[in-house]
């Protein structure tokens, strides 16, 4: 079980962690160090050992050049809602924030009413609305 979650988690992180590169436009110097704040804080919880492992990753893809240092929920004074506006002011130069659709619109799409068929190729997106 824990190994389909590191498989499930890695494409993902690694996405995450490549777009977080192009936004900030800031290559990483000789030993920079980048603080990761999440939503999560317990540090037993999946997705902190999965930050936790991609912190490794990181370290280990620069050869240290880049360092993470993770920070969980309520150890920084950045409230839950509030992650991706401390990314964007640049409080904190890495985020995991599971409230974001409240600070980028487009993240709402998926809480929309309906549901994503993946029965052909491509996805379609069925709208539904109770009466």
């Amino acid at each position: 079980m824990i190994d389909a979650c590191k498989a499930a988690f890695r494409p993902a992180a690694c996405a995450a962690f490549c777009i977080s590169l192009l936004l900030l436009g800031s290559a990483a110097s000789a030993a920079e160090t980048w603080k990761f704040y999440m939503h999560q804080s317990a540090p037993n919880f999946a997705t902190s050992r999965g930050a936790k492992l991609l912190t490794e990753n990181i370290d280990k893809a620069t050869n240290g050049e880049l360092k993470m240092q993770l920070h969980l929920s309520g150890t920084l004074q950045i409230s839950a809602s509030d992650i991706t506006k401390a990314v964007g002011e640049g409080i904190v130069q890495f985020g995991d924030d599971l409230f974001n659709s409240g600070n980028i619109p487009v993240a709402g799409i998926p809480r929309l009413p309906g549901e994503v068929n993946f029965q052909h190729r491509q996805p379609s997106f069925v709208v539904s609305f109770a009466r």
